[in-house]
């Protein structure tokens, strides 16, 4: 039993990516089954990612973050030691909070000891008078006072009206500010770069010492190497030929061609593939992102009340919708009519559960099942054809359309021996070559239903066992 229930759930659908469960992990709802990997706990405030419960996950100040998210404004550290709230809702680590109390301090004695002279009430870039009107008015960023035309970024000298980044008690655009970023990693990169060189050189100047002293050992087995045998040198290393694999694969590198990703030999093959896997990835985030973009600007743009025209009429209109026949007060847009209820649900920002994209408020949408469709969402469950007709079957709460229903349940389309109505729903019983509907099916003589389903034919008619034994059916039979 329990296997049949595992199989059963394999084949239902992911609620939220609308494909079968099938062998990936999976977790139950309420609403039905989803993959693990598409269950989500929210939105990181900062990089706008979903976050998943197996990630690293920070709870602080009323939302979840990725642990690598949750980092100081100023220096981008890890939060790790504690951290403060400013006024303008920025988190900074305990330095940078050391570093701003100090600033304030400085400014404050600064302020002070100015207050006291003729610069109290000074530009801090110019030392011009504040109240020059042909500075365009002053600005004030903590205690300090500039013209507004003074404002402006260190590196390039635009203004800063718009936008300020502090950067070590100096202001910058937001453009120049990722400037120093790229400038400040490409330090980095370079102290990184003559460190590993003077690794290196410390290597070489040792295993030279060694050499000197004795039989340089083989970096790749560990084994001395010995007189006549084929030695290479690699990033400062002894080598014999045959023990200079790929990091990677682990394949011998017997034509000498490799290149070096953190200090470990790649052959060219697998150095191509990881270059190539970066630059899919690479396209991959661009992608997400322009994705999320586009999402967010559908989203605002779908925020504002949709205007409905209020008509009456005093003839049966039908809904585009719902498609309810009705008099009286009804609303359109675009040549769509909606009933009042319809109308209402037209107002508020909705969703498609088929394809969870906003519905727009100019676009006909399908309201089926208790729940809303935009009209090319709501799809048989088997063959995926759009339901555009008001009919449809369902089973188990899921639209089918007339002939996968039949197909997959079993409707019967044929008349009924005794009404001789086509059978509709698929419920019926099957006698002598024969279908009836079950109302339909019982005793001829007494219209009674036959005990343990056991009945006696006579002329194409049934007849329960008690009517047949007490000759009802052969007075039937004369009576006709």
């Amino acid at each position: 039993n329990q296997s049949q229930v595992m199989s059963s759930i394999k084949e239902k659908l992911c609620i939220k990516c609308n494909t079968q469960i099938g062998t990936e992990p999976f977790l139950h709802q309420p609403e039905g089954p989803i993959h693990q990997k598409c269950f989500t706990i929210g939105t990181c405030p900062k990089c706008k990612k979903d976050l998943h419960p197996t990630e690293k996950i920070v709870d602080a100040l009323d939302q979840r973050w990725h642990l690598e998210c949750f980092v100081c404004f100023d220096c981008e550290g890890q939060l790790t030691g504690g951290y403060a709230v400013l006024p303008s809702k920025k988190v900074i680590c305990k330095n940078c909070v050391n570093k701003l109390k100090q600033q304030q301090q400085q400014q404050q004695q600064g302020s002070s000891s100015s207050s006291s002279g003729p610069e109290g009430n000074c530009c801090f870039s110019c030392k011009g008078d504040l109240k020059d009107p042909s500075k365009g008015g002053a600005v004030k960023i903590g205690d300090m006072l500039w013209h507004k035309n003074c404002f402006v970024c260190k590196k390039c000298s635009c203004s800063l009206m718009s936008g300020v980044v502090k950067v070590n008690d100096d202001f910058y655009c937001q453009a120049c500010v990722e400037v120093l970023k790229n400038e400040m990693q490409q330090q980095q990169m370079q102290q990184q770069q003559q460190q590993q060189q003077q690794q290196k050189q410390q290597q070489q100047s040792s295993s030279s010492s060694s050499s000197k002293k004795g039989i340089p050992s083989c970096n790749g087995c560990k084994k001395q190497v010995q007189r006549g045998e084929q030695v290479v040198k690699i990033l400062g290393e002894y080598y014999h030929m045959e023990c200079v694999k790929c990091f990677k694969c682990n394949k011998t590198i017997d034509d000498g061609q490799f290149a070096e990703i953190n200090n470990a030999p790649h052959c060219v093959q697998c150095f191509q593939n990881i270059q190539n896997q970066q630059e899919l990835k690479n396209q991959q985030d661009k992608l997400d992102f322009e994705k999320r973009q586009q999402q967010k600007a559908e989203e605002e743009a779908e925020k504002a009340q949709v205007q409905l025209k209020k008509l009456q009429s005093s003839t049966s209109v039908t809904c585009s919708i719902c498609y309810d026949k009705f008099t009286g007060e009804y609303h359109t847009l675009e040549d769509i009519i909606y009933c009042n209820e319809c109308a209402e649900v037209t107002k508020r920002s909705i969703k498609c559960v088929s394809c969870k994209r906003i519905i727009r408020g100019n676009v006909q949408f399908r309201r089926a099942l208790g729940k809303l469709y935009h009209m090319k969402c709501f799809k048989c469950t088997h063959c995926k054809c759009v339901l555009e007709r008001k009919d449809f079957k369902v089973n188990e709460n899921k639209p089918y359309c007339d002939e996968h229903y039949a197909e997959l349940f079993g409707q019967i389309q044929e008349p009924c021996k005794i009404c001789n109505k086509i059978i509709q729903d698929g419920k019926a019983v099957e006698a002598l070559g024969n279908y009836y509907h079950f109302d339909c099916f019982k005793c001829s003589a007494c219209n009674g239903p036959f005990v343990n389903d056991k009945f006696m034919p006579q002329n194409d008619k049934l007849y329960c066992q008690p009517c047949f034994f007490e000759g009802k059916a052969n007075a039937d039979n004369n009576s006709n």
